[in-house]
């Protein structure tokens, strides 16, 4: 994998590691680093991943910079074939309304995702079916399932 950014400074608060990047996409850089030398990892050990992701703008350097290095490595393409990605939360709102997280890591994210790992690895949280508490009870039974 790619070399990983090195941060301006790290340090520890109340037993928390914080590192400070220049830029956003170095940032988003070594985020990616780490968590997909993690998912390689258990991908070595796990037939099953899950993965939970945030959706936010702030975000977007680790999205682009993931992809980057899923396109380029071939362990991290062999852990996504075992790896079930999950959205977050998000709003009650139709899901391609502009204002959604799943529009945004549709956007941004998983619609890109889906051509590195099989499609049936990408949870979208499906926020305006007909019974929402349905859809929650069942979102919640397929993240445990795989975390």
């Amino acid at each position: 994998m790619n070399t990983v950014p090195a941060p301006l400074r790290s340090f520890r608060h109340q037993g928390l590691h914080f590192h400070v990047y220049e830029r956003a996409e170095d940032m988003g850089a070594a985020s990616a680093h780490a968590l997909a030398k993690r998912q390689i990892e258990l991908a070595a050990s796990q037939d099953e991943i899950g993965f939970m992701i945030m959706a936010a703008p702030s975000a977007f350097p680790f999205y682009a910079a993931y992809l980057r290095l899923a396109e380029n490595s071939p362990a991290l393409r062999e852990a996504l074939a075992r790896t079930h990605f999950f959205q977050f939360d998000d709003y009650p709102l139709p899901a391609t309304h502009p204002a959604t997280f799943r529009h945004l890591l549709e956007t941004h994210f998983f619609g890109k995702l889906r051509a590195l790992c099989p499609r049936l690895n990408v949870h979208p949280f499906n926020v305006d079916a007909a019974d929402p508490a349905a859809v929650c009870r069942d979102y919640t039974a397929e993240v445990l399932r795989f975390g």
